[in-house]
């Protein structure tokens, strides 16, 4: 019977590391098996051709983040498991989308790119004795910039600007994976022994990690797609 990876009282920071990056694992799994779903019904087409369904989604999915991340101290860790559960079915859409628009090899190759890019700076946010968190400022005035540059280049179609942001999104997420392993050991100091806040903050983590991975991931099979159609 399968059990759900729960945080065991008195394990070691890596026992916890390992129970945060199954849940990342199981994130992307979920992901991925309802991409496929979506591609196989095309309800992907369905969601993607009405603007009302569309933006209801990307509003639901802003809600579930918001609810995880600003209202951890309030809900259960059984229902952070649900809601980043929610989160990586609907994320599956998205991904669903590039699967259509990009052939399964471009896919493939990306997620390979990911998963290399992504441990080798979760290596160096677990091995590194610098003090990343003094970044939090240069962090959020990147996304801020990279969001901004991003919502005005949905209006100017300049296909040199996209390319550009793609390429400083992906070096972007990467130093943020770093940053975020490390405040997942920040966060698992600071809690040591209790039970209750590091169950949610397992989740919490997951979903740092897990936003990291498939904002690397879509920019990658962007890059990759635009070259194979030159």
């Amino acid at each position: 019977m399968y059990e759900s990876p729960t945080y065991v009282p008195g394990v070691s920071e890596n026992s916890y590391a390992r129970k945060v990056f199954l849940w990342l694992f199981i994130g992307l799994m979920v992901t991925a098996a309802s991409a496929l779903v979506f591609v196989a019904t095309d309800l992907w087409f369905v969601v993607f051709s009405n603007q009302l369904i569309y933006w209801g989604m990307f509003i639901v999915e802003l809600f579930l983040v918001f609810k995880i991340s600003a209202s951890l101290h309030k809900i259960s860790a059984g229902a952070a498991r649900v809601y980043f559960m929610l989160y990586s079915v609907m994320t599956g859409l998205t991904v669903a989308g590039i699967t259509y628009l990009f052939d399964m090899e471009t896919t493939f190759i990306a997620f390979a790119y990911t998963s290399l890019l992504f441990g080798s700076m979760a290596l160096i946010g677990f091995t590194t004795k610098r003090d990343l968190m003094r970044f939090s400022s240069v962090v959020m005035a990147g996304l801020i910039t990279l969001l901004i540059a991003s919502v005005a280049n949905i209006f100017l179609r300049l296909q040199g600007l996209d390319l550009v942001l793609s390429y400083a999104g992906i070096i972007l997420f990467m130093g943020i994976t770093a940053y975020d392993i490390q405040k997942m050991k920040r966060l698992y100091e600071a809690n040591e022994g209790n039970d209750e806040a590091l169950n949610k903050l397992a989740i919490f983590s997951a979903l740092d990690l897990y936003l990291d991975f498939i904002n690397i991931f879509l920019r990658i099979v962007q890059i990759l797609g635009r070259s194979s159609r030159k």
